[in-house]
């Protein structure tokens, strides 16, 4: 199954359209995602400052990668239910 199926779903007229993903420049520890992203044919790379999330696929989905640390630490001080509110709050529009 190819990116593009994932994304839209097979027989979909995008199905084999590459992905278009943007990736947070402050996104240090995702070396390894971004690279592997950027050798997949099926999927364009584009790196610029995101307001929220680290990653966004498609304008469709936002990715707010967290290690178990941070995550843990952000719930501990709050910050999760920020990051989760911002997020659904872009959902919406």
């Amino acid at each position: 199954m190819t990116l593009s199926e994932t994304v839209w779903g097979r027989g979909h007229a995008m199905d084999n359209a590459p992905v278009h993903i943007v990736v947070d420049d402050r996104e240090k520890t995702g070396g390894k995602v971004l690279a592997a992203l950027a050798g997949r044919g099926d999927a364009t790379v584009e790196i610029a400052r995101l307001d929220v999330g680290d990653y966004h696929i498609e304008h469709r989905v936002v990715v707010e990668r967290k290690t178990a640390a941070d995550f843990a630490a952000s719930l501990i001080d709050g910050r999760l239910f920020h990051q989760a509110a911002t997020l659904a709050i872009l959902a919406g529009n």
